[in-house]
């Protein structure tokens, strides 16, 4: 919610992380837009960019809970349908723990985001 204060009435909201690269003039940003509203949840579609050249780039949809005040990853890379715990190995070589750790992981990034990012200008989020 200290990230997308306005989540109840507005679509999207971009973050930049960590200002200007110094060598490229491309800045890294996280979009947060929202997928569905319901009456206790809200679906939010979190996307980094640029996509990284070197591997993947976070995408994930998290489901809001706003009366627990909590939030889950419910897809990750495109992938869905995290169970509590897996049988190892198994036929998608899921951790043991994934939904833990994707939920860990979705903790330590919005921390960051947190930590270094910063709203941008909704002139910059329209390309102005």
């Amino acid at each position: 919610m200290r990230l997308f204060p306005q989540v109840g009435n507005e679509d999207q909201r971009c973050i930049s992380l960590l200002g200007e690269s110094s060598q490229t003039s491309e800045r890294t940003v996280v979009e947060l837009t929202v997928v569905e509203r319901s009456r206790y949840t809200t679906l939010i579609q979190l996307v980094q960019r640029p996509q990284l050249s070197w591997g993947r780039s976070p995408n994930m949809r998290i489901r809001m809970y706003h009366d627990a005040k909590s939030a889950e990853v419910v897809e990750y890379q495109h992938q869905n349908r995290f169970h509590g715990s897996y049988e190892v190995p198994n036929r998608r070589m899921r951790q043991r723990d994934e939904k833990a750790q994707l939920n860990q992981f979705l903790g330590e990034y919005l921390r960051y985001c947190l930590a270094v990012g910063g709203a941008m200008d909704a002139s910059l989020e329209l390309g102005g």
